[in-house]
């Protein structure tokens, strides 16, 4: 839970007083910052029980950019700043939270795509508006994270991590993060793609490479083992939801549970399977496309 009134009152920030219309049970609500309208419209809500926030007119915002964006404070701050007025699951999930950079930086070595980066791309058969669409960068040959495409992670806007995919398929480590301390704010905790999906529907994939074929409207949960602050950001942020984890017996178990989590907190969902092949990233563009229109996905 989030004590947002708290908040408010220790940061002086108006918010809707009691008999307005926008207030409700469980939300407070303020003037959104984001958008525009009546001074005194209190558009934007927060959700109390599960902190986070949306605007009746912008849509659903990352609860420590609105902290940080009302508070007039870094984005560090306002982690600290919801950890002090939280309790239950929400502390919790911020007390996991390292001491964490005001910016990202990528790994050394890291710049524009190589031509060994695009022939692995190629290899995939991935068009080369994929590395524009999703700001892929790459490592050279020195570095721990060498010989890899670095995939941005954003949320709201802001950079918070990054995933190193290997382009030699030799690595033990196909996929390798951005270490806990270097990270922003954890991946973990967001869906990669969430700023792309513009609808009120989400297609939820494993990996970041699944996202790159079906393309926006796709956010990826870096693999079968979402989290809890994963679920919640989907739940706050649409009304439906379809997943698509590979067809193993264990992705599916994972795909069941964040079924369950999701139709549990009111999303309308369902889980999907594909026939071609057993994972997302392996369709050809014309297969995804497909399957994207199927799904009505925006």
């Amino acid at each position: 839970m989030f004590n947002a009134e708290a908040f408010c009152f220790e940061y002086n920030i108006a918010f809707a007083p009691r008999g307005h219309q926008h207030r409700r049970k469980g939300w407070v609500n303020v003037i959104c910052p984001y958008c525009t309208g009546t001074h005194f419209g209190y558009h934007l809500g927060i959700n109390t029980l599960e902190g986070w926030a949306s605007c009746y007119r912008c849509g659903g915002h990352w609860l420590p950019k609105v902290v940080a964006t009302l508070a007039k404070v870094p984005i560090q701050e306002a982690f600290r700043i919801i950890k002090r007025h939280s309790s239950g699951e929400l502390l919790q999930e911020y007390n996991e939270i390292v001491s964490r950079k005001e910016k990202l930086e990528f790994p050394e070595c890291c710049g524009t795509l190589q031509s060994m980066h695009w022939k692995y791309l190629k290899s995939r058969n991935f068009k080369a508006s994929v590395a524009r669409e999703w700001e892929l960068m790459g490592t050279g040959i020195h570095g721990p994270y060498n010989f890899r495409i670095i995939a941005p992670i954003r949320l709201d806007g802001i950079l918070i991590s990054y995933q190193g995919r290997d382009i030699t398929d030799k690595s033990k480590m196909r996929y390798k993060n951005c270490s806990a301390e270097d990270e922003v704010y954890p991946h973990k905790h967001v869906i990669y793609g969430i700023d792309k999906c513009k609808g009120k529907r989400i297609l939820v994939v494993e990996g970041i490479t699944d996202a790159w074929r079906i393309g926006p409207g796709c956010g990826a949960t870096f693999g079968i083992n979402w989290s809890p602050p994963q679920a919640r950001l989907i739940a706050s942020r649409f009304e439906e939801f379809i997943i698509l984890y590979d067809n193993e017996e264990q992705a599916q178990e994972k795909a069941l549970a964040l079924y369950q989590y999701l139709t549990a907190r009111g999303v309308d969902g369902e889980i999907a399977t594909i026939n071609i092949g057993k994972d997302p990233g392996g369709l050809t563009e014309k297969q995804a496309q497909e399957i994207k229109g199927d799904f009505g996905i925006k």
